[in-house]
């Protein structure tokens, strides 16, 4: 920003302007620029005054070089703010009308720098921008930004208290399930389930105890409700179906803490994606008993934006996670937890700085939001291929949150009845039986087997293996071709009628 661009605009969340008096400066300046420092960003006019119609007019400032000289030593010196973050290029001197203005140009500070305060004390010195003022940060939001400045991803924290009773094995094993349909002979599925847990990081060891306890990512990912707002006081998962736009009424509802289910991280995911799925076509095809060859840009989208709301949560923050699709038209996600890196940044991609590594990972591992720094670019995509706008992201600060607002399309039967709509299959896998989940994995690689084959290897019975494939027919996962003794079971795929 120049000084000819500033002289015709007014005060805002990017803009501020200031008056040196006696050739000092002012104090005044320091608190803008920690507000922009920890904001967006923005620009101080050091010279250029608001008059009561808000109108700008140059006023200049005297010795601007000695000026420019004492600001340096002010931002270096360690006891006027906390920390320098401005290169050589963003203080210059303008001159306009003989008359000299500074303008300094102040960044959004990297996350590791945040809060940046001014004087020596975070808690009365930390400033951010709303509007076109000042504004001091409550504690919260200190406390949110000091979370957020260490390297180590918060969610591999172990808690020490609890044991794995915490863990809801009925989650573990849908989970299981579907790690096994991508990668069938992937050597952690003969693992107990105590052990896999420490594979997938969301159990560890204390130094001097044998047993396993808990990380807040596997408490969060697998834990029963009751455990895991012991550790975070202020969780809630909230999914909203509002079938109206026009209307706030709910018609569906998925929450963590109604005591219907454990209310986990992946058990959320599990009942929340088909219903934010539901009526988006494409054309039938399970490759692999979960991930789709013919997945939709669109559909890519919706998934992606659920994994990331649930991964980059703060869930030490003041607010859940709330997602709500509005009928046909749009779906927000809202996560507590301002942006780690400028919106600008995120929209170009290939940046990744997630909030919960470990849960990331873990949703990597199923194929699911496996390219980092590619989120928005992913979301970007679905949105266009369906001719709608991009994806919109705001921060929004006190509570820190951050909202992805989503716009999607959604097909009727009648108009799409020669497309075949996904199963729930994600549900689907939750509610298969130990036996039914192995026969299903029988067919992980595309095999074609008889009733008397699945029977063999699984050593049971015709008539039990026989009951086993017509469940899984049932649930639209295998598809049934032939009659009495040549009939044989497949996964579904394109090409299967219906």
């Amino acid at each position: 920003m120049n000084i000819a661009d500033i002289q015709h605009m007014h005060e805002n969340g990017r803009l501020e302007v200031k008056l040196s008096t006696h050739g000092k400066i002012p104090t005044s300046l320091w608190q803008s620029y920690s507000s922009f420092a920890n904001t967006n960003g923005g620009t101080i006019a050091l010279g250029i005054e608001e008059d009561n119609k808000r109108n700008l007019r140059i006023v200049g400032v005297p010795n601007v070089h000695n000026l420019v000289s004492m600001f340096w030593n002010n931002v270096n010196d360690g006891n006027t703010v906390s920390s320098n973050i401005l290169v050589d290029e963003d203080v210059r001197i303008e001159h306009i009308d003989d008359k000299d203005v500074i303008i300094i140009d102040v960044p959004r500070a990297p996350r590791s720098f945040r809060p940046v305060y001014t004087g020596k004390n975070p808690l009365t010195g930390t400033w951010r921008r709303k509007g076109e003022g000042d504004y001091r940060c409550s504690n919260d939001e200190i406390r949110s930004m000091l979370r957020d400045q260490d390297d180590e991803s918060i969610d591999k924290t172990v808690v020490e208290e609890i044991g794995l009773e915490a863990i809801d094995h009925d989650t573990l094993n849908a989970y299981k399930n579907m790690f096994r349909t991508r990668h069938p002979d992937h050597p952690w599925l003969k693992l107990p389930d105590d052990e896999l847990l420490w594979k997938l990081g969301a159990a560890q060891r204390l130094s001097g105890d044998r047993n396993l306890h808990p990380t807040r990512a596997g408490l969060l990912m697998f834990g029963d409700e009751r455990y895991i707002t012991d550790e975070f006081s202020k969780y809630l998962l909230d999914f909203r179906m509002v079938s109206d736009p026009t209307q706030q009424r709910w018609d569906d509802r998925v929450m963590s803490a109604d005591g219907t289910w454990p209310g986990n991280v992946f058990g959320f995911w599990l009942r929340v994606i088909t219903k934010l799925t539901d009526g988006l076509p494409v054309p039938f095809n399970l490759s692999d008993g979960l991930i789709r060859n013919d997945d939709t840009p669109l559909r890519r989208a919706v998934r992606e934006a659920l994994t990331n709301a649930l991964g980059h949560a703060d869930y030490l923050g003041r607010t859940g996670v709330v997602i709500v699709r509005y009928g046909n038209e749009r779906i927000t996600f809202r996560n507590p937890g301002a942006l780690r890196i400028e919106p600008s940044v995120i929209e170009l991609g290939g940046v990744s700085d997630v909030r919960n590594e470990t849960i990331m990972k873990m949703f990597n591992l199923l194929g699911i939001g496996e390219r980092a720094g590619s989120g928005f670019d992913t979301m970007r995509e679905g949105t266009r291929s369906a001719g709608l706008p991009d994806p919109e992201l705001i921060e929004e600060l006190n509570p820190d949150r951050t909202t992805l607002v989503l716009p999607i399309t959604a097909s009727t039967h009648s108009h799409q009845q020669e497309i075949q709509q996904e199963p729930d299959v994600a549900s689907i896998l939750l509610s298969l039986t130990g036996k039914e989940a192995e026969v299903f994995h029988l067919f992980a690689n595309g095999d074609q087997l008889k009733t008397n084959e699945v029977a063999q290897r699984l050593n049971v019975s015709d008539t039990r293996a026989r009951v086993l494939l017509k469940s899984l027919v049932a649930k639209r996962l295998l598809v049934r071709y032939g009659n009495s003794r040549n009939t044989i079971y497949s996964v579904k795929n394109r090409n299967t009628s219906h």
